[in-house]
């Protein structure tokens, strides 16, 4: 459940987005949550979250620069969101769930797991892999090549005998003076 006051900010473009993030931040104690792109229009809303005075005030900072600079859309403040609200937002918006943090690799092995000890995965050991991943890579490359290259001298053959001689005579009246 989302605890504190959402403030929802709506402009035009990602820049401008930033920017009004970066403004509102500076505002206030609020939390930028995230952004996020509409479909069309290039428009981008940037949520906070944070008391509710502090978001009213991140807000207002926010709208007017977006006013001045012609890029306001729309604002919105709720002050108690609902409880099911979370569902509709962003996994990073909920502050239910904390961010993975990925384990550490201290040494040359990785620990002992199911009673096997393996050995880690220098960039040393990838590089094999990833050179044939790209031989194989540029092989399909090839292939698609030929086969595109005869369908073209299909396509050019078949038009060539359909269309007969290109330089037939144009049967129609003739001017005559």
């Amino acid at each position: 459940m989302i605890k504190e006051s959402l403030g929802m900010l709506e402009v035009k473009g990602l820049v401008a987005a930033i920017t009004v993030g970066d403004t509102m931040a500076k505002a206030a104690n609020v939390h930028v949550r995230q952004k996020t792109l509409a479909k069309g229009h290039g428009w981008t809303t940037i949520l906070v979250t944070g008391d509710v005075g502090a978001v009213n005030a991140a807000l207002s900072a926010g709208k007017s620069i977006a006013v001045e600079k012609g890029w306001m859309v729309s604002a919105k403040v709720i002050a108690r969101p609902a409880a099911t609200l979370e569902l509709a937002l962003e996994p990073d918006v909920n502050e239910s769930k904390a961010p993975a943090v990925p384990e550490k690799n201290t040494g040359n092995k990785i620990e002992e797991k199911a009673g096997l000890i393996t050995e880690a995965k220098t960039p040393a050991d990838l590089l094999p892999t990833a050179k044939e991943e790209v031989k194989e890579t540029v092989e399909d490359i090839k292939e698609d090549s030929k086969a595109e290259a005869k369908a073209n001298e299909k396509s050019t053959a078949a038009k060539s005998s359909k269309g007969g001689n290109s330089k037939a005579k144009k049967s129609g009246p003739k001017n005559k003076k």
